[in-house]
């Protein structure tokens, strides 16, 4: 009986020969050896843990940002109510004192309507520069989940460079 060891990167491979009546038959034994269908079965299972937790990280981040935005609206939606009602009030303030200083160089009942008129406008074009700069801002926000992302090139990168 004569043995024979050859080693490889990722096993030892031990022959053993023994004669058996009518010649002679090597037996072949591996010790330490996963077959390709092992390793491809854990790559799968790897693979599928990896994208569970990447939707994880992903729901997670995602829920995160819109905690974040639904308390930030809260926020904006308490104050635009308080400074709605102040501003009624400065904006009744400005009508009538403009209506006091129209009312000197001009008739009452045309001062009456006209100061109303110039108070509204400039808040229009107040109100309407307002929205068009939170527009260009919500537009600028992402909601894409960043760190997912980086997390998943990075994977995807490793991934590439453990198969060659």
């Amino acid at each position: 009986m004569a043995r024979t060891y050859e080693e490889t990167d990722t096993n030892v491979v031990v022959e053993e020969e023994a004669e058996v009546e009518g010649g002679e038959v090597t037996a072949r034994e591996t010790t330490g050896r996963r077959t390709t269908r092992t390793l491809l079965s854990d790559l799968i299972a790897e693979v599928t843990t990896l994208f569970r937790q990447e939707v994880a990280l992903a729901k997670q981040e995602t829920s995160e940002k819109a905690k974040v935005a639904a308390r930030n609206t809260v926020s904006i939606a308490s104050g635009g109510a308080v400074a709605y009602a102040g501003l009624l009030f400065l904006l009744l303030a400005a009508t009538a004192g403009l209506f006091l200083g129209l009312w000197q160089a001009m008739a009452w009942y045309h001062a009456l309507w006209l100061s109303p008129l110039i108070v509204g406008a400039v808040v229009a074009i107040v109100g309407y520069a307002m929205i068009k700069k939170g527009k260009r801002t919500l537009k600028k926000q992402s909601m894409v989940p960043q760190k997912t992302v980086d997390s998943m090139r990075e994977n995807k990168q490793w991934l590439k460079e453990e198969m060659k």
